[in-house]
């Protein structure tokens, strides 16, 4: 479509698409991505021409092309194809939501970009939804405040609701932040919603072992050993209740594989351990030390 503009080449200040001739709809510069008017009131900067006839009273002789000088009054406009009639009306849509709607438009696209399942996805954009309304009467605040963090929360708690485990670490590796981002994110999120996600039960150790025995592919037995020696642990020594499930498991599989004599043949040797859960050696090695004083009660579980 050729409409006699001479544009400078410029992106889109939403989606950093880039922006040409084509873009340009009814004297507005429209990203066809998005739909963001990027700037309206576009003229040509070419001069306009008129053909005159012999009867036209114009004097000139018949096809004599006569320039005319250009006011800047003259917006450019193009028919709406089927072609483009999407992007059009997805323009019309955003133009004429309110600033809250295009915010939790710009949040639901960031979390449908994490590698969340489908009832996930909907269910942080709802709980994000349910926090955003809230904020106007939490004092001390601003809209936006910890946006990364919240929504790192809202993933977080959609997780303990629908009852799937999963760590706060895991969650920040999701969502590309740090830990402190996300422990902030945390505590925001619960300073607004209350009560009834500050009461909700929190995943137990013993609650992470199937994930980890498909990751490790376990048999039943190494299972059931699993939960015996967790067990005993959490009773007996209170620094196993501040190490995150993902150790406290590590740990337990890497001492059943080096005192089993019972015709256990999985592979739980340190180094697999580290590779297949990407947790540093150095960490497992450090908290198996604490492991090693429950040394002589432990071997009865495995034996």
């Amino acid at each position: 479509m050729n409409v006699g503009v001479e544009m400078v080449m410029e992106k889109c200040f939403e989606c950093n698409e880039l922006l040409s001739e084509s873009n340009v709809r009814d004297g507005f510069i429209v990203c066809l991505e998005c739909g963001t008017t990027c700037k309206d009131n576009f003229i040509s900067q070419y001069s306009e021409w008129r053909q005159y006839s012999d009867n036209s009273g114009s004097g000139g002789n018949s096809g004599n092309k006569v320039r005319c000088t250009y006011t800047g009054t003259t917006k450019i406009g193009t028919s709406i194809t089927s072609s483009n009639f999407q992007s059009q009306q997805n323009l019309h849509q955003w133009v004429n939501q309110t600033s809250s709607q295009k915010h939790l438009s710009s949040i639901f696209k960031e979390i449908e970009n994490l590698p969340l399942t489908t009832e996930i996805l909907h269910y942080s954009f709802n709980l994000y939804e349910q926090v955003y309304t809230n904020i106007n009467s939490f004092t001390n605040t601003k809209r936006c405040n910890l946006k990364k963090g919240l929504i790192a929360a809202c993933v977080y708690y959609s997780f303990l609701k629908l009852k799937i485990p999963i760590e706060k670490n895991e969650i920040a590796q999701i969502c590309n932040l740090s830990n402190k981002i996300m422990s902030k994110g945390c505590n925001y999120f619960l300073d607004v919603v209350g009560l009834e996600y500050i009461n909700l039960d929190p995943f137990n150790v013993t609650d992470f072992i199937p994930k980890y025995a498909t990751l490790f592919d376990m048999s039943d037995k190494i299972q059931n050993i699993l939960y015996e020696m967790i067990d005993c642990l959490l009773k007996n020594d209170e620094i196993f209740l501040d190490l995150s499930p993902s150790i406290i498991i590590c740990i337990c599989l890497y001492y059943i594989f080096i005192n089993s004599t019972d015709g256990i043949t999985e592979n739980y040797d340190i180094n697999n351990i580290s590779q297949k859960t990407s947790i540093s050696l150095n960490i497992l090695k450090k908290n198996f030390q604490h492991l090693e004083k429950h040394y002589i009660t432990l071997l009865p579980f495995i034996k």
